[in-house]
């Protein structure tokens, strides 16, 4: 006993440190490296084990002898770039996409040459459609034409049906785009009557929108 008090009748005396035996924790447990791979060792079931069989040592021995043996759980794999994301990385001009997404987008294209490949094909395209290039357009479908890229040749393949206007559309400075606006606006608003109104209304509403 501590603090001046006798020991009682019948109990041993145990000094801080000496290889006491204490009831172990039935949760200690972790993998240790064995020669048929790592495996999950609970010491307290070892210890009691090896006693059933004459070990006369503490617990405390039994775990200081597997500790070297214990592996150190690895931090989980971070996870993959969703294909959105993917496909966010390769449709955003290079010099804008900040330097984290550049370092992981060249790690998932170092590991994939047809999405290497593709990335490079839609980039060349960008291009001529930013900078008006449709000369170049000729020379960018031989290139795609070159790669094992079965969906690039299916949208390659509909550029050749209408060639003419796609050179024009990547040559001239006109676009039709602000007539197509009008004609969304027109089918909105046209929803927005279904089933309530005649032409004659249809045509004010978008007279006094203009």
């Amino acid at each position: 006993m501590s603090n001046g008090w006798p020991t009682p009748p019948g109990r041993k005396t145990c000094s801080r440190g000496s290889g006491r035996t204490a009831r172990p924790s039935s949760t200690t447990s972790s993998p240790i490296c064995t020669s048929d791979g790592p495996k999950v060792v609970r010491t307290p079931g070892l210890w009691e084990e090896i006693k059933a069989h004459g070990y006369t040592g503490g617990y405390g021995a039994v775990r200081a002898y597997l500790q070297p043996f214990r592996t150190t759980p690895t931090a989980p794999a971070a996870r993959p770039p969703s294909p959105r994301t993917v496909t966010s990385w390769i449709l955003t001009h290079p010099d804008t996409l900040p330097e984290s997404e550049r370092l992981k987008l060249k790690a998932v294209l170092a590991s994939c040459p047809e999405l290497d490949a593709l990335t490079g094909h839609v980039r060349a395209f960008g291009k001529m459609l930013t900078q008006l290039q449709g000369d170049q357009l000729p020379q960018w479908i031989k290139a795609v034409r070159a790669d094992d890229l079965p969906s690039v040749h299916s949208f390659v393949n509909g550029l050749e049906r209408d060639l003419a206007a796609v050179t024009a559309g990547l040559t001239l400075p006109w676009s039709s785009g602000v007539v197509e606006g009008h004609v969304n606006r027109i089918k909105m608003i046209k929803r927005q009557m279904y089933g309530r109104a005649g032409f004659g209304l249809l045509r004010k509403r978008v007279l006094l929108a203009s």
